[in-house]
């Protein structure tokens, strides 16, 4: 939203001709104020409705794909009239812009006036096919996480583990399913969520003394869309449905469970 501006004529008492001088009567920074004040509006406009209508759930591709999906799909009959609009982003959406309704972050949650709900926690191993993990520790072919995402904790933690084993990286990617794909493929071993390494029979996990370590899964709403009916169950949805996937990792895998549900 531009900036908007009033235009002042003042006389000059020194030389008697016109001034025309500007006076920003709206800084940018109180036009994004009103921009989010509109936004919250419109939410609370639609949390009026009941159940039906989309809602918007932003999270990883991959926890989209595996986690997310699977859970709404069983549920999809119960409420026909809400049409979930799954959105794989890597970076956070901005809810203050209305980009989601609900947001899955992996990690530390920013930002004022957040409903935050933590659903658990993200477990992580090393991943990849049998002739790659029975290498000497030496020879054995990593795939890396590119440099477009400079802070990630994973990336900083198996370049170390790399480093530390004297090993290789043999190719990168920013992108979960790529990384995943590569791996079972027999392109190398890459660091992968419990979660995604577990539906894939081919992968093996290296045993690891010193594990990345787990990072925390949240369920992100504002404060105003919280009371939409439609949301709200959405969401009970999403966390039930991680819990259970949880318990069911629990009873198949003992100790090598993919989340550990709880506050």
């Amino acid at each position: 939203m531009p900036s908007l501006t009033l235009v002042i004529r003042a006389q000059s008492l020194t030389k008697g001709f016109p001034v025309v001088r500007t006076v920003c009567a709206f800084s940018n920074v109180r036009a994004e104020a009103v921009e989010r004040e509109v936004l919250a509006l419109t939410r609370t406009a639609s949390s009026l409705d009941e159940l039906k209508g989309d809602v918007r759930i932003s999270a990883p591709p991959v926890l989209l794909a595996l986690m997310v999906a699977p859970g709404l799909a069983r549920q999809g009959g119960t409420h026909p009239g809400i049409v979930p609009v799954m959105i794989g982003a890597r970076r956070a959406s901005d809810l203050d812009r209305a980009e989601a309704d609900i947001a899955l972050r992996i990690g530390p949650v920013r930002g004022p006036d957040l409903i935050i709900r933590k659903l658990g926690r993200v477990r992580y191993g090393l991943y990849g096919r049998p002739a790659q993990i029975q290498r000497p520790a030496s020879d054995r072919v990593y795939i890396g996480f590119d440099d477009s995402m400079p802070d990630l904790p994973q990336a900083a933690w198996l370049e170390a583990w790399v480093q530390n084993e004297r090993a290789r990286v043999g190719a990168r990617s920013n992108d979960m399913a790529t990384l995943l794909e590569a791996a079972r493929s027999g392109g190398g071993i890459a660091l992968l969520p419990r979660f995604a390494a577990a539906e894939q029979p081919e992968l093996i996990e290296l045993p690891c003394k010193v594990p990345f370590e787990p990072r925390a899964l949240h369920l992100v709403m504002r404060p105003d869309i919280r009371r939409a009916p439609r949301i709200r169950l959405v969401a009970d949805l999403i966390a039930e449905h991680v819990k259970k996937e949880n318990l069911r990792a629990v009873s198949e895998a003992g100790q090598g469970q993919v989340l550990l549900a709880g506050k």
